[in-house]
């Protein structure tokens, strides 16, 4: 999950990604959803199938790029270095724009 978020991370914060990237996106959705964990993954890694589906979506969420990245910050909110289960999932509506 962690190794998800920084890609994201990188992916909210430059230009289109790289194929390298890309792959590692893959990889890392297709291990979550496979997992225990696909319960607490956010909803948008569920929709975007590709790393470029993603940049597509975080793109049009918001122009500013420390609005993704607080977007991103939310949605995998940590405690104790894992994942709170009991956590909300971040939603559009929990940002002031």
């Amino acid at each position: 999950m962690k190794e998800l978020e920084e890609l994201l991370r990188v992916v909210v914060s430059s230009g289109s990604p790289p194929r390298p990237s890309a792959v590692k996106y893959t990889q890392c959705r297709d291990a979550l959803l496979a997992s225990d964990l696909r319960s607490i993954v956010p909803g948008f890694v569920v929709q975007c199938v590709s790393i470029y589906k993603f940049h597509d979506f975080i793109n049009l969420f918001h122009p500013d790029v420390d609005a993704r990245l607080a977007f991103i910050e939310k949605a995998f909110a940590t405690g104790d270095g894992l994942l709170d289960a009991r956590r909300r999932p971040a939603t559009f509506n929990d940002f002031d724009f």
